[in-house]
């Protein structure tokens, strides 16, 4: 359908690095697999299930409706090449909502907009938690001024003007459900549906080591130097010696 109309059809970060894992995380638990154990510990990313998801995005490139130029793309570069007008799909993070609202020379999909579930191999898939997570260290000195930071950073006035003002997704539900919102942000029922089938980004202590491994081993699989099945072998016992060093 897409290049009827001269649009390539599925933009997504797809370059070696952290944005590639994300995709990769995100196919495989739609594929109903998963990289780690839930307490990241245990690699089990060498499954039939991962191995799907893998498939699908090789086949994405196969197949074209995933077009070589993402091979190169991070997330500003998507972007511009959706907001160019160059792609029907883009996966990115919510705030590019805010920057696709604003009309512009460079913005030709101003007003064409719509927001989608990521979707699966058979079906809606889940996607990657991003995750803008506060905390106190233990051995802070003012950790009762940085708790009263956090509450009036995550109180509810505060959340809405982010999601305003950034596009960015607030942590109070019933900002999902205020009417009042939805002319604005129509995506935001979809946005909350996304969120709440979404999984965190593997949970390891060397997550930087752990996500180049991840993404180094994918990008191999798509540019066919390794067979999906190879790529996920290494990827493993890559992971396996992370956690066992870590």
């Amino acid at each position: 359908m897409a290049p009827k109309y001269g649009l390539y059809g599925y933009a997504g970060t797809f370059a070696p690095y952290e944005g590639l894992t994300v995709n990769f995380a995100a196919a495989v638990q739609s594929a109903g697999g998963s990289i780690l154990s839930p307490e990241g510990t245990r690699v089990v990313v060498d499954s039939p299930q991962a191995l799907r998801g893998l498939e699908f995005l090789v086949n994405g490139f196969q197949q074209g409706w995933i077009p070589k130029v993402a091979l190169t793309y991070e997330e500003e570069s998507s972007q511009a090449a959706f907001e160019a007008g160059k792609f029907l799909f883009l996966d990115n993070w919510p705030d590019v909502y805010a920057a696709l609202s604003v009309p512009g020379p460079q913005n030709k999909v101003y007003g064409n907009v719509g927001v989608a579930p990521l979707p699966g191999p058979d079906g809606t898939g889940s996607s990657s938690l991003g995750g803008a997570n506060l905390a106190i260290s233990a051995f802070s000195q003012h950790q009762q001024t940085a708790l009263n930071f956090i509450k009036y950073m995550t109180d509810e006035a505060n959340e809405k003007q982010m999601l305003e003002q950034g596009s960015f997704p607030p942590v109070w539900t019933q900002l999902y459900t205020d009417r009042s919102l939805w002319p604005s942000y129509p995506y935001l029922p979809v946005l909350e549906q996304a969120i709440n089938s979404a999984r965190p980004r593997p949970t390891i202590t060397n997550y930087d080591q752990a996500s180049l491994a991840i993404s180094s081993a994918v990008y191999e699989a798509l540019t066919h130097q390794k067979q999906p099945s190879q790529a996920l072998a290494e990827m493993a016992g890559q992971l396996a010696e992370i956690i066992r060093d870590g």
